[in-house]
């Protein structure tokens, strides 16, 4: 068990320094540089101050942006974390890990800075439009292998 939540907190702390040390980059940049194509990889990198919550929802709140997703942040942690201590699947104890890690990232941004950087997008057509960060993917693929190991048992 001591072993399961030493990874879950790493790979947390990885995804939260990983995506704040990005967003620290990307702020440093002139904003005349962006959007650029990153690369070789089919990713275009942008400097987005999302003061709203996914899709610009409350994008006029940002009061109320923040403390939705603190909120959801909190629930999170009271109603998944504590089953940290039973056996869990790595599917389980990865989702749960890599959501905290995003989750953080952007509340600590919303907190910090009244805004969530995001800074790429891909060219996937029905999303190409929209600009994330490795919290918002995180979130997103976390919550997907929660569900996945869900429907696995």
């Amino acid at each position: 068990m001591k072993q399961t939540l030493i990874r879950f907190f790493a790979l947390a702390a990885g995804i939260f320094a990983l995506d704040q040390s990005i967003k620290h980059r990307i702020e440093q940049m002139r904003p005349e540089q962006f959007p650029k194509k990153a690369g070789n990889i089919p990713v275009t990198l942008h400097r987005s101050h999302n003061r709203g919550l996914f899709m610009n929802m409350l994008e006029n709140r940002p009061n109320s942006a923040a403390v939705l997703s603190s909120a959801a942040l909190g629930m999170f942690s009271v109603f998944y974390l504590p089953s940290l201590r039973n056996k869990c699947s790595a599917f389980y104890m990865t989702g749960a890990a890599l959501i905290m890690g995003g989750a953080l990232s952007n509340v600590c941004d919303r907190f910090s800075k009244g805004y969530v950087v995001d800074y790429f997008s891909l060219p996937v057509k029905p999303i190409r439009h929209v600009i994330f960060n490795i919290g918002d993917f995180s979130i997103f693929t976390g919550l997907s292998a929660l569900l996945w190991d869900q429907l696995r048992s």
